[in-house]
């Protein structure tokens, strides 16, 4: 049977991180936490589920911007060569052997 909350170590272990990057993810707000007695943190393994997916949808939606972004760069680099090449061609005097 699965937990339904951790402690930050158990966390740390689950998702291989250090348990100050889970303390660190606290007080930036990422991960929803339970605070008990005052001090002790805990977990619940679906606000963690909820979270990992969102990190994992979100890093999809990072990777499709930077595809895109460099099919519009490599699109910007080809038509500026053509108008380079074009200019340059044009410029070269006709000769006739």
């Amino acid at each position: 049977m699965e937990k339904e909350f951790y402690t930050v170590k158990e966390l740390a272990k689950l998702l291989s991180v250090n348990p100050m990057t889970i303390y660190r993810m606290v007080d930036r707000g990422e991960l929803p936490v339970y605070i008990i007695g005052g001090r002790a943190k805990r977990f619940r393994r679906d606000d963690i589920e909820e979270y990992l997916k969102a990190v994992k949808s979100q890093k999809k939606e990072q990777i499709n911007i930077k595809s895109n972004l460099k099919q519009l760069i490599l699109q910007q680099f080809k038509y500026h060569i053509k108008s380079v090449l074009s200019h340059f061609i044009t410029a070269l005097p006709n000769v006739d052997h």
